[in-house]
């Protein structure tokens, strides 16, 4: 015999929030209700995180492809074309010619990511739910439900100072030593 957990949802929302509440039941009750495979049912507490880091992921790619690919299309054709006449294998030439002419707009596609990342609490609360919190979600919430101004401006200039210290990093190891022209 199969064991099934049947998930019911139902319409009142909880004291906490305003989304409906989950009843998950081990075993198959008979009851008409769609049923769900145990080894599925499992998963349910991993879906929400994985669904908001599916969901920015999908939402940031753009941005960072964008900045990749005009980076990797000022690459000299002639400087691969030599590359490959010195006897460099594919990989060689990517290592030694493409990447250090690129890795300045990989770097600026990856800050572009993370700056949308970062500061993004809407995503995270439409697909993610009540599981797992983000940063950005914290300080909405103290200007917003705890009325909490203070804690939510230094909340805020905290990650201001991260996020700046980072793309400082980023910036600082990416920094390339001429031009192409």
């Amino acid at each position: 015999k199969r064991l099934y957990a049947i998930t019911v949802v139902t319409q009142e929302p909880t004291e906490r929030t305003s989304q409906p509440s989950y009843y998950t039941a081990p075993y198959d009750t008979g009851f008409p209700i769609s049923t769900t495979p145990a080894p599925l049912a499992l998963l349910f507490p991993l879906l929400p995180p994985l669904a908001v880091f599916l969901t920015l992921t999908y939402v940031s790619i753009p941005f960072a492809f964008v900045a990749s690919y005009a980076a990797l299309e000022r690459v000299p054709a002639s400087l691969l074309e030599a590359s490959a006449d010195a006897g460099a294998s594919p990989a060689r030439a990517f290592r030694t010619v493409v990447w250090p002419l690129s890795r300045q707009g990989a770097a600026i596609g990856f800050a572009l990511a993370l700056l949308l990342c970062i500061g993004d609490y809407l995503t995270p609360a439409m697909v993610g739910g009540l599981e797992g919190t983000m940063f950005g979600s914290l300080i909405v919430n103290q200007f917003g439900l705890t009325n909490n101004w203070p804690l939510g401006a230094a909340m805020s200039i905290v990650l201001l100072l991260l996020t700046g210290a980072l793309l400082a990093l980023v910036a600082r190891f990416t920094r390339t030593e001429g031009t192409l022209d």
